[in-house]
Protein backbone atom coordinates (compact mmCIF):
# COMPACT_ATOMS: atom_id res chain seq x y z
CA UNK A 1 0.00 0.00 0.00
CA UNK A 2 2.47 2.10 0.68
CA UNK A 3 4.28 1.89 -2.57
CA UNK A 4 1.03 2.48 -4.40
CA UNK A 5 0.80 5.62 -2.42
CA UNK A 6 4.52 6.75 -2.94
CA UNK A 7 3.96 5.82 -7.18
CA UNK A 8 0.74 7.86 -7.16
CA UNK A 9 2.07 10.90 -5.68
CA UNK A 10 4.16 12.32 -8.18
CA UNK A 11 1.41 11.35 -11.06
CA UNK A 12 -1.01 13.24 -9.28
CA UNK A 13 1.71 15.97 -8.74
CA UNK A 14 2.20 16.01 -12.79
CA UNK A 15 -1.44 16.33 -13.19
CA UNK A 16 -1.65 19.21 -10.91
CA UNK A 17 0.67 20.76 -12.65
CA UNK A 18 -0.67 19.85 -16.03
CA UNK A 19 -3.49 21.60 -15.23
CA UNK A 20 -2.41 24.65 -13.65
CA UNK A 21 -0.23 25.27 -16.98
CA UNK A 22 -3.15 24.83 -19.16
CA UNK A 23 -5.59 27.22 -16.73
CA UNK A 24 -2.48 29.84 -17.26
CA UNK A 25 -1.66 29.11 -20.86
CA UNK A 26 -5.33 30.14 -21.26
CA UNK A 27 -5.41 33.39 -19.44
CA UNK A 28 -2.10 34.20 -21.41
CA UNK A 29 -4.39 34.30 -24.57
CA UNK A 30 -7.46 35.72 -23.16
CA UNK A 31 -5.23 38.46 -21.08
CA UNK A 32 -2.63 38.96 -23.71
CA UNK A 33 0.89 41.43 -23.52
CA UNK A 34 1.85 43.56 -24.71
CA UNK A 35 -1.05 46.08 -25.14
CA UNK A 36 -0.68 49.69 -26.53
CA UNK A 37 0.45 52.36 -24.15
CA UNK A 38 -1.21 55.34 -24.13
CA UNK A 39 0.60 59.13 -23.40
CA UNK A 40 0.01 60.51 -19.71
CA UNK A 41 -2.48 63.15 -19.54
CA UNK A 42 -1.52 64.22 -15.89
CA UNK A 43 -3.86 61.78 -14.22
CA UNK A 44 -3.19 58.93 -12.25
CA UNK A 45 -4.10 55.59 -14.37
CA UNK A 46 -6.92 53.41 -13.52
CA UNK A 47 -5.36 50.15 -12.16
CA UNK A 48 -8.73 47.85 -11.92
CA UNK A 49 -8.71 44.15 -13.23
CA UNK A 50 -6.25 42.74 -15.19
CA UNK A 51 -7.86 41.16 -17.15
CA UNK A 52 -11.26 42.98 -18.46
CA UNK A 53 -13.77 43.11 -20.20
CA UNK A 54 -15.26 45.19 -23.32
CA UNK A 55 -17.74 46.90 -21.69
CA UNK A 56 -20.18 46.89 -24.43
CA UNK A 57 -22.56 44.14 -25.98
CA UNK A 58 -22.51 45.81 -29.65
CA UNK A 59 -21.97 45.37 -33.16
CA UNK A 60 -20.29 48.10 -33.42
CA UNK A 61 -16.20 48.07 -33.83
CA UNK A 62 -14.26 48.69 -29.85
CA UNK A 63 -12.35 51.59 -29.84
CA UNK A 64 -10.68 53.03 -28.01
CA UNK A 65 -9.59 56.47 -28.98
CA UNK A 66 -6.47 57.72 -27.25
CA UNK A 67 -2.60 59.37 -28.42
CA UNK A 68 0.11 57.14 -27.85
CA UNK A 69 3.53 57.80 -26.47
CA UNK A 70 5.12 59.02 -29.96
CA UNK A 71 2.36 61.71 -29.94
CA UNK A 72 -0.04 59.75 -33.11
CA UNK A 73 -3.68 60.14 -32.02
CA UNK A 74 -6.02 56.86 -32.23
CA UNK A 75 -9.45 56.19 -32.87
CA UNK A 76 -11.38 60.13 -32.63
CA UNK A 77 -8.87 62.75 -30.84
CA UNK A 78 -12.45 64.30 -29.46
CA UNK A 79 -13.45 60.91 -27.76
CA UNK A 80 -10.24 60.55 -25.49
CA UNK A 81 -9.69 61.37 -21.85
CA UNK A 82 -8.38 64.71 -21.48
CA UNK A 83 -9.92 65.96 -24.61
CA UNK A 84 -10.27 69.99 -24.63
CA UNK A 85 -14.13 71.12 -24.31
CA UNK A 86 -15.47 74.47 -24.75
CA UNK A 87 -12.42 76.50 -26.09
CA UNK A 88 -10.14 74.45 -23.57
CA UNK A 89 -11.97 76.06 -20.75
CA UNK A 90 -12.47 72.14 -19.68
CA UNK A 91 -11.40 69.00 -20.52
CA UNK A 92 -13.21 65.47 -21.27
CA UNK A 93 -12.82 63.41 -17.82
CA UNK A 94 -13.61 60.22 -19.80
CA UNK A 95 -13.26 57.92 -23.26
CA UNK A 96 -16.47 58.06 -25.45
CA UNK A 97 -16.99 54.17 -27.17
CA UNK A 98 -18.92 53.84 -30.16
CA UNK A 99 -22.18 51.70 -30.02
CA UNK A 100 -25.71 51.86 -30.86
CA UNK A 101 -29.04 53.05 -29.22
CA UNK A 102 -30.36 50.37 -26.33
CA UNK A 103 -27.08 48.53 -26.69
CA UNK A 104 -26.05 46.15 -23.45
CA UNK A 105 -23.90 48.20 -21.15
CA UNK A 106 -21.63 45.49 -19.14
CA UNK A 107 -19.40 45.37 -15.89
CA UNK A 108 -15.67 45.90 -17.22
CA UNK A 109 -15.15 44.55 -13.94
CA UNK A 110 -17.04 43.39 -10.96
CA UNK A 111 -17.93 45.32 -8.24
CA UNK A 112 -20.88 47.03 -6.03
CA UNK A 113 -23.13 49.58 -7.61
CA UNK A 114 -22.62 52.15 -5.69
CA UNK A 115 -25.03 55.25 -7.43
CA UNK A 116 -26.95 56.36 -10.10
CA UNK A 117 -27.11 59.55 -10.94
CA UNK A 118 -28.72 62.10 -13.64
CA UNK A 119 -25.85 62.54 -16.80
CA UNK A 120 -25.41 64.61 -19.72
CA UNK A 121 -29.05 65.74 -21.90
CA UNK A 122 -31.60 63.36 -20.07
CA UNK A 123 -29.44 60.18 -20.00
CA UNK A 124 -27.76 59.14 -16.44
CA UNK A 125 -25.03 57.00 -15.31
CA UNK A 126 -24.51 53.95 -13.09
CA UNK A 127 -21.37 53.73 -10.56
CA UNK A 128 -19.92 50.81 -9.93
CA UNK A 129 -16.75 50.27 -7.63
CA UNK A 130 -14.28 47.41 -7.79
CA UNK A 131 -11.51 46.21 -5.67
CA UNK A 132 -9.38 49.95 -6.55
CA UNK A 133 -11.56 51.91 -7.45
CA UNK A 134 -14.96 53.54 -9.34
CA UNK A 135 -16.15 53.48 -13.14
CA UNK A 136 -19.14 55.62 -14.08
CA UNK A 137 -20.71 54.09 -17.20
CA UNK A 138 -22.42 56.96 -18.44
CA UNK A 139 -24.49 57.92 -21.38
CA UNK A 140 -26.86 55.10 -20.36
CA UNK A 141 -30.81 55.13 -20.59
CA UNK A 142 -32.34 56.18 -17.08
CA UNK A 143 -33.66 53.01 -15.35
CA UNK A 144 -32.52 50.50 -17.45
CA UNK A 145 -30.31 49.08 -14.84
CA UNK A 146 -33.37 47.76 -13.66
CA UNK A 147 -33.95 45.41 -16.15
CA UNK A 148 -30.66 43.74 -15.31
CA UNK A 149 -31.29 43.45 -11.45
CA UNK A 150 -28.48 46.40 -11.18
CA UNK A 151 -29.98 48.10 -8.60
CA UNK A 152 -27.81 50.37 -5.97
CA UNK A 153 -26.13 48.57 -3.46
CA UNK A 154 -26.25 45.24 -5.44
CA UNK A 155 -23.01 43.28 -6.59
CA UNK A 156 -22.21 42.58 -10.52
CA UNK A 157 -20.11 40.11 -11.82
CA UNK A 158 -17.67 41.40 -14.70
CA UNK A 159 -19.20 41.11 -18.09
CA UNK A 160 -22.71 41.32 -16.55
CA UNK A 161 -25.15 43.54 -18.33
CA UNK A 162 -26.30 46.54 -16.52
CA UNK A 163 -27.81 49.24 -18.20
CA UNK A 164 -28.54 50.17 -22.10
CA UNK A 165 -27.02 52.90 -23.86
CA UNK A 166 -28.87 56.08 -24.25
CA UNK A 167 -30.18 57.60 -27.31
CA UNK A 168 -29.24 61.29 -26.93
CA UNK A 169 -32.02 64.01 -28.04
CA UNK A 170 -28.74 65.33 -30.58
CA UNK A 171 -29.44 61.51 -32.08
CA UNK A 172 -25.83 60.23 -30.49
CA UNK A 173 -25.52 57.07 -28.98
CA UNK A 174 -22.22 55.83 -27.23
CA UNK A 175 -21.04 54.93 -23.88
CA UNK A 176 -19.47 57.81 -22.05
CA UNK A 177 -16.89 55.94 -19.35
CA UNK A 178 -14.79 57.38 -16.66
CA UNK A 179 -12.85 56.10 -14.06
CA UNK A 180 -12.67 57.61 -9.94
CA UNK A 181 -10.41 56.86 -7.30
CA UNK A 182 -12.55 54.39 -3.77
CA UNK A 183 -15.27 56.60 -2.29
CA UNK A 184 -16.42 58.23 -5.39
CA UNK A 185 -20.31 58.19 -5.67
CA UNK A 186 -20.49 61.43 -8.03
CA UNK A 187 -18.88 62.50 -11.83
CA UNK A 188 -16.42 64.94 -11.45
CA UNK A 189 -16.30 68.38 -14.15
CA UNK A 190 -12.72 68.92 -15.42
CA UNK A 191 -11.88 72.50 -15.24
CA UNK A 192 -8.71 74.55 -14.46
CA UNK A 193 -8.19 72.24 -11.45
CA UNK A 194 -8.15 68.25 -12.34
CA UNK A 195 -10.46 66.58 -9.57
CA UNK A 196 -7.81 64.49 -7.31
CA UNK A 197 -9.84 61.33 -7.38
CA UNK A 198 -10.32 61.48 -11.14
CA UNK A 199 -8.32 58.52 -12.80
CA UNK A 200 -7.94 57.87 -16.76
CA UNK A 201 -9.09 54.68 -18.14
CA UNK A 202 -7.38 54.29 -21.26
CA UNK A 203 -5.01 51.79 -20.20
CA UNK A 204 -7.86 49.77 -19.19
CA UNK A 205 -9.85 49.88 -21.76
CA UNK A 206 -6.91 48.83 -24.52
CA UNK A 207 -6.53 45.71 -21.74
CA UNK A 208 -10.26 45.26 -22.47
CA UNK A 209 -10.17 45.01 -26.07
CA UNK A 210 -7.23 43.64 -26.03
CA UNK A 211 -8.76 40.47 -23.98
CA UNK A 212 -11.77 40.54 -26.58
CA UNK A 213 -9.70 40.40 -29.38
CA UNK A 214 -7.68 37.37 -27.99
CA UNK A 215 -10.71 35.56 -26.80
CA UNK A 216 -12.69 35.89 -30.69
CA UNK A 217 -8.98 34.38 -32.03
Amino acid sequence: MAKRVKWLLPVAAFAATALFLRSTSRRARVCPQPYPKPRKVGVPEYTGDPCPVWPLDTPRKETVSYRDKEGEYHGNMSRRMAACRDGCSRHHAGVDLYANAGDPVLAAESGRVVNTQSFLAGSHAILVEGLSGVILYGEVTRGSWKEFGANKGTHVAKGQPIARVAQLPSGSHMLHIEGYSKGTRKNERWRKVTPSNLRDLSSFLLRAKARSASAVA
